[in-house]
């Protein structure tokens, strides 16, 4: 049986603490105008079994591409599977990791070439939203090896003229549906 007692274990402290601040004011009087304002939480301990989640998550999001997609609460499910009787929480991916759990992410993902700024290794959710732009960026390679050439009334891109047509004051080339600035172009493909 797996009940869950936080509530009432909250409850039990709860009580048991307003009634030692009613007995500490009856034998100190001066303490009466005095109230007592107290939080408690009743939380459910990690098992040892779950320990080292942090290297884990970032393993599968390696070796498990589409994991970057998932919610955070699939993550949390998928996490904690192999831990019988604890179901892990989505805010797991949200919370803060620790300087030890922040190097060992790093640990993994640099020997992989990746790079992540401390923002990014913040919470594991950041590390795969960065993971998840990296592989964005991978599947959305273009390279273009031809030779682009700018004439006076034309652009040549890898053997295939583009007459330059100028409306508004501006210089234009017509290329498929779209309409690039000339100006533009020129000033995103020479060196800076």
């Amino acid at each position: 049986m797996n009940a869950d007692y936080r509530k009432e274990l909250a409850a039990a402290y709860h009580k048991g603490g307003r009634q030692a601040v009613k007995e500490y004011k009856s034998q100190h009087p001066g303490a009466s105008t005095v109230t007592v304002l107290a939080s408690v939480a009743a939380v459910k301990r990690r098992p040892k079994d779950f320990a080292g989640y942090e290297r884990r998550a970032v393993a599968l999001f390696l070796t498990e591409r589409d994991s970057v997609d998932l919610s955070n609460a699939a993550l949390a499910a998928k996490l904690s599977a192999d831990v019988p009787g604890y179901n892990a929480a989505p805010s797991l991916l949200t919370a803060p990791l620790g300087a030890r759990a922040r190097r060992a992410v790093r640990e993994i993902l640099e020997p992989r070439g990746f790079r992540l700024v401390d923002a990014q290794v913040r919470t594991l959710s950041k590390v795969k939203l960065a993971l998840r732009a990296l592989y964005a960026g991978e599947a959305e390679k273009l390279s273009f090896n031809g030779k682009i050439v700018f004439t006076e009334d034309a652009v040549i891109v890898g053997g295939r003229r583009h007459p330059i047509q100028t409306s508004g004051g501006h210089r234009r080339v017509h290329a498929g549906k779209f309409m690039l600035n000339v100006d533009g172009l020129k000033a995103l493909l020479s060196p800076a």
